[in-house]
């Protein structure tokens, strides 16, 4: 990381660790709009294997699982997979899911073609530069198997979120 992105990404892993131990389950127990469109995306690429990038408290990883599939999420937040691997426990989904604490400017702790399918809700809306962003794709293209999946979301001009953030210089 150059250019002050250390300083970067310790503020955003300090702020969501904060966010989550003030909020716990912030986003719900219901799945995302996204999560419901990716778990058909998955069946029709014949998935078994999903790998969740920046999975918060879980609450699209816990759908996953209970839709049939194994998972492994990755989030920065050591609070955020807490309360994940604690509502897959209270679920009897423990079995079916994985979790490792993980930031996506770090390459992936998986072999290359592992997974059948990655979901990332608002993942690459985070503060990344164009060199990071680039570098987490290509990791998601190096453990996704050919043919799998790769389901994602951004904001966009349409979005209720849209202009509310902070411009930033890259």
């Amino acid at each position: 990381m150059t250019n002050g992105e250390p300083e970067l990404a310790a503020e955003q892993r300090r702020h969501r660790q904060e966010t989550y131990a003030a909020h716990p389950g912030m986003y719900g127990v219901e799945p995302s709009a996204p999560a419901r469109h990716a778990v058909a995306a998955f069946r029709a690429a014949d998935a078994r294997r999903v790998l969740e990038l920046g999975a918060g408290h879980g609450r699209d990883a816990l759908a996953f699982t209970r839709a049939g599939f194994s998972v492994h999420a990755t989030d920065f937040s050591a609070t955020g997979l807490d309360q994940l691997r604690r509502a897959a426990q209270e679920q009897g989904l423990d079995g079916q899911i994985t979790t490792a604490l993980h930031d996506v400017r770090a390459p992936l702790p998986l072999p290359d073609d592992s997974v059948d399918a990655v979901f990332a809700h608002m993942l690459l809306c985070m503060a990344l530069s164009t060199r990071q962003l680039r570098d987490v794709l290509a990791e998601v293209r190096r453990v996704l198997r050919p043919g799998g999946a790769f389901v994602y979301t951004v904001r966009h001009t349409g979005d209720a979120h849209y202009g509310a953030g902070v411009a930033a210089v890259r």
